[in-house]
């Protein structure tokens, strides 16, 4: 490793997924960043996830296994990584995605040009188990300098919202928004929050390249996320929450929490009066 270049910590939660985590940790041991580790939390499982994981940290010894005693949950997993790790960039290696060789070093070199950036993502493409793949680029943020903009672009959840979420972002960030926050609805689009509290800290940064290939399987967690109107409900309660406690204006704070409502408004009236139609 050269410590010449800043740590990068890549968190992997990981959880019942002997079918396919080899390839996970096989991408993570190929990135081409010299200052590269990464944590895996492996939390209870009824698989061989944690002995899978441990074999391969055994042939490489920049990985380092937890496994918990106890369910933690997704989000209760990931605070326990922040808990875990150090140096000023992390990274979400979640355990159904694959990242390509140089997707590290790319997102570093776009984090240590632009001091005021917080995260660092690149396009990504997603393959689903009936065979079919779709590309997402985001650019949304490209150029945006307002926190109050940033903020409401995240709120619009315009495009491929989510595809920033698998960036590497500075971990004094991650420190500053208090890690991964359950609401009323448990783990429910919990990295839209997560997004939101990270664009009003500082500015995204885009790769234009596919550097992550994200897979859904049967159980992955986005998967089993039912959208109803409480859920819905919950999570605009919980984002409401974080913009009122940000460090925004009194006059901005108004501004998003108008949109918020709005897009609340629009999307749950929008799906009655679809059903309502369908229905006649």
């Amino acid at each position: 490793m050269s410590d010449a270049l800043p740590l990068v910590t890549g968190l992997l939660p990981a959880w019942n997924a002997e079918e396919f985590i080899q390839p996970t940790l096989d991408a993570l041991s190929a990135q081409t960043y010299q200052n590269y580790r990464v944590i895996a939390s492996v939390d209870l499982c009824t698989d061989r996830t944690a002995e899978i994981i441990r074999a391969h940290a055994s042939k490489d010894p920049r990985f380092r296994v937890i496994e918990q005693t106890e369910r933690l949950g997704w989000i209760g997993n990931i605070n326990a990584l922040f808990d875990a790790a150090d140096g000023p960039y992390f990274h979400f290696a979640f355990h159904d995605d694959l990242i390509l060789p140089d997707y590290v070093a790319a997102c570093v070199d776009r984090l240590e040009n632009n001091p005021a950036t917080v995260l660092a993502f690149t396009d990504m493409d997603t393959s689903y188990t009936d065979g079919r793949v779709d590309n997402h680029v985001y650019t949304l943020m490209e150029g945006v300098t307002s926190p109050e903009t940033r903020a409401a672009k995240v709120i619009s959840m315009k495009g491929a919202w989510w595809t920033p979420n698998r960036g590497v972002f500075r971990a004094s960030a991650a420190r500053a928004v208090g890690g991964m926050k359950k609401h009323r609805a448990g783990e429910f689009i919990a990295d839209w929050h997560w997004l939101l509290s990270l664009a009003m800290e500082g500015e995204f940064k885009h790769v234009p390249r596919a550097l992550v290939k994200k897979r859904f399987m049967e159980n992955s967690l986005s998967q089993s996320w039912l959208w109803s109107f409480w859920k819905v409900l919950a999570a605009k309660e919980q984002a409401a929450k974080i913009i009122i406690a940000s460090k925004l204006s009194i006059l901005a704070k108004s501004r998003l929490l108008i949109l918020l409502a709005f897009r609340f408004f629009k999307t749950t009236v929008g799906r009655a009066w679809r059903g309502f139609r369908s229905a006649k």
